[in-house]
């Protein structure tokens, strides 16, 4: 899409990028003072660095910053400041020598582009420059690439997250979308042995419930397909919320709140069923009246497990929607003096029933959820495995049906030549025939 953008010099210059529909305006000045005067505009307090070479204005908040990281890691800033800029004015002093300061004003709310620009200057927990580079050029950025590093035990609140992910999908920033998409996969994700009795999975620790309903917009935006089964379990657990979502941190004017689709409020319903019904069969399974192979003591095991079938009426371990957690406390709970066997108790535990019954409801969490997630619990291994085999039979598949058509040619070949063979024939017998006629004629004579 092409942009007309306006300068303080009054040349149009013609913007080309990629994004969304953003609507920028952009003006240039060599000098700090001669910058276009607005109404009602306040600098950001946390954003506003008097040597910054670029303003970026989001309704009435100003934020003054570099264009070197900004350049270096996103497209569409990429597109904008690197387009042709007026020559400088004549009636400017000489003394102005410092780079252009171009203003761009953005449809963004100034909550989340403060988010975002956060992390080009080192103030995130999601930053994607070293510290000592964020005042260098985009080149000197090109030669440094950003270091790997944890997030030192420190975590970002979910409206940083959103606005990061949001703004990085707009403005095409691939490294902060991989860095926030890598915080949420560590509490939503499809790794079995990471999940089970996991209290912190979908449970990022600066998350308040409710925020699982962003997370499946994000999810749903950025095609993470695999975070859905998680976010939507999450969104199960929830109340009256669960309809009402909660309210942006923009303070839109409109009361805009995050709230689900219509279509994943319908699978959270269909789906906090689902939880339950499954949990409850796994937790009936898990007490199976048959003991251990090992049993020592089958009369003893047999009537403990009897007990703990009947003590489930006043119990709610089995109308629980986290079939992820442990059986184990409520067992322990109700056998206090430890009356069945060891076998008997090992069979029951996270290494046996309870485990086997968990990967069970993990395997079909999709279904429940009533998403489609490819390699749903896969590891790299055995995908990349999978997709072996398939590329192989794909292409058994291609040279079966390659063979078929040549066999297919092969026949209609032959089957030409045998109709060319009868043709001569009929040729030869009408020559026969005519040859006859003419004997007879001649015989008659």
């Amino acid at each position: 899409m092409d942009v007309d953008t306006t300068t303080s010099a009054g040349l149009t210059i013609p913007l080309a990028h990629t994004s969304t529909s953003i609507p920028p305006v952009i003006s240039c000045s060599s000098s700090p003072n001669n910058l276009p005067a607005s109404q009602n505009l306040q600098r950001d307090e946390q954003l506003w660095y008097p040597d910054g070479n670029i303003i970026l204005i989001a309704r009435e908040i100003e934020f003054r910053l570099y264009q070197g990281p900004l350049m270096e890691h996103s497209r569409v800033f990429q597109d904008m400041l690197t387009m042709p800029q007026p020559p400088p004015s004549d009636t400017q002093p000489s003394s102005a020598a410092s780079p252009a300061c171009v203003t761009i004003h953005l449809d963004d709310s100034p909550e989340d582009l403060r988010h975002f620009l956060r992390v080009f200057v080192g103030k995130s927990f999601l930053y994607v420059h070293p510290p000592s580079l964020r005042h260098s050029s985009a080149a000197a950025y090109a030669n440094n690439p950003p270091p790997t590093h944890s997030y030192g035990g420190f975590h970002p609140a979910y409206h940083e997250i959103s606005a990061c992910i949001r703004l990085a999908d707009k403005y095409e920033c691939t490294m902060l979308m991989q860095r926030s998409l890598e915080y949420l996969k560590r509490y939503f994700h499809d790794n079995f042995d990471a999940w089970k009795d996991d209290a912190a999975v979908f449970a990022p620790p600066k998350f308040e419930r409710p925020h699982c309903i962003g997370v499946v917009n994000l999810a749903r935006l950025t095609g993470q397909d695999k975070m859905l089964p998680g976010a939507l379990m999450a969104c199960c657990q929830l109340g009256a919320e669960i309809a009402d979502g909660f309210p942006r941190e923009d303070g839109s004017p409109d009361g805009a709140r995050e709230t689900l689709s219509a279509a994943d409020l319908a699978r959270c319903f269909v789906g906090r069923a689902k939880l339950l019904e499954w949990n409850a069969r796994a937790t009936l399974r898990i007490l199976h009246q048959e003991v251990h192979a090992e049993c020592r003591q089958r009369e003893q095991c047999g009537a403990v497990l009897l007990r703990m079938l009947r003590a489930l009426e006043d119990s709610s371990v089995l109308y629980s929607l986290r079939w992820d957690w442990s059986w184990m406390p409520w067992l322990d709970k109700e056998d206090p003096e430890r009356e069945l066997c060891g076998a008997c108790y090992g069979m029951l535990g996270k290494n046996g029933r309870q485990k086997e019954q968990q990967r069970i409801i993990f395997d079909q969490l999709p279904a429940l959820m009533q998403v489609e997630v490819k390699h749903w619990g896969k590891t790299d291994e055995e995908i990349a495995r999978i997709e072996a085999e398939e590329a192989e039979a794909a292409a058994a598949a291609a040279a079966a049906a390659a063979a078929s058509g040549d066999q297919g040619q092969d026949q209609m070949n032959t089957h030409g030549v045998v109709n060319d063979n009868d043709d001569d024939d009929e040729d030869s017998s009408d020559n026969e025939d005519s040859d006859s006629d003419e004997e007879s004629d001649g015989s008659d004579a």
